[in-house]
């Protein structure tokens, strides 16, 4: 079984790493800013997810 060499940029590009985030920069009343818009996010998925099941 004769395999054609590969050409080059043929594969999948590698994920990029997440970085690690400092979370030391952000007060206290940042991150519960966050974390509301993060179940915002979740929440508006969910019930999107749920619409298109039915």
């Amino acid at each position: 079984m004769n395999k054609k060499p590969r050409k080059p940029g043929n594969r999948k590009p590698k994920k990029a790493k997440e970085q690690d985030i400092n979370w030391d920069i952000f007060t206290r009343e940042d991150l519960i800013e966050i974390a509301k818009r993060y179940i915002e996010i979740t929440e508006d998925k969910l019930k999107i997810e749920k619409v298109e099941e039915e």
